[in-house]
């Protein structure tokens, strides 16, 4: 057939025809298409914070070790004896008044003390200091002379102590050693009071927690929407199969 003879508007109208046939009757075939759509997405990004960090900070401190802080009642005979015991080699400061002058303040070696109670009881009489350790009167005249005996039998022993004679209080200092010691306090006549503190000074580490801020980094999980590109699986006509282009 010569279809160049066939008019323009004769072939518009057998395409017609065919689209319209092809649209109504035309198989359905499967076709795979890629289509878009909108997703989220999850990721991680390094993000600065922050942060109270502890530390340690390492000083040195003097602090106060008090041996003794205690105030002794005076009475009419007053003998007291307190020991005491060092476990290392201090400088003690010895602070110590009385409401009035006693006899006699020390703080010795405790073999110096027992010298000085063995020669103070060979010039007494260890009767009379028996009665001065229990309280108790003794002869005036021997009241009088415990403080010159007292300066004599001293001057004979090693000047390593600490000893007022016929006084009211002073503060003064002085070394000891890791050893025993002993405090001694004499006093007669009227009432009255005794304070007597001790105390050295020592080093002592101190280690305390302090605080401050220092910029850290983490990793942190966020969100955010994309594009995607996802295959389907469609059944389309024939018509539409060819449109496809496929």
């Amino acid at each position: 057939m010569d279809y160049s003879r066939i008019q323009p508007k004769t072939l518009a109208v057998i395409a017609s025809l065919i689209l319209v046939t092809l649209a109504l009757f035309a198989p359905i075939i499967p076709l795979t298409v890629q289509e878009p759509y909108e997703d989220i997405e999850t990721y991680t990004e390094l993000e600065e914070y922050t942060a109270q960090v502890p530390y340690s900070v390492t000083s040195n401190t003097t602090e106060l070790n008090v041996v003794m802080d205690h105030t002794f009642a005076l009475g009419p005979v007053t003998f007291a004896y307190v020991p005491l015991i060092f476990h290392n080699d201090v400088t003690i400061t010895i602070s110590w008044n009385s409401s009035k002058e006693i006899t006699f303040f020390a703080v010795m070696l405790e073999q110096h003390w027992n010298d000085l109670y063995y020669l103070l009881s060979l010039r007494i009489g260890l009767p009379t200091i028996t009665a001065m350790l229990n309280g108790t009167d003794i002869p005036q005249e021997t009241v009088d002379s415990i403080s010159a005996i007292l300066n004599e039998i001293l001057s004979s022993l090693p000047k390593e102590d600490y000893y007022a004679i016929s006084s009211s209080g002073e503060i003064s200092s002085m070394n000891l050693m890791d050893a025993d010691y002993s405090l001694i306090a004499m006093s007669f006549g009227e009432a009255g009071t005794l304070n007597a503190t001790l105390f050295y000074e020592f080093e002592k580490t101190v280690t305390k927690i302090e605080i401050r801020e220092e910029t850290m980094t983490r990793n942190v999980t966020k969100t955010r929407p994309v594009t995607k590109i996802r295959e389907v699986d469609k059944r389309v006509t024939l018509l539409r199969f060819l449109l496809s282009g496929r």
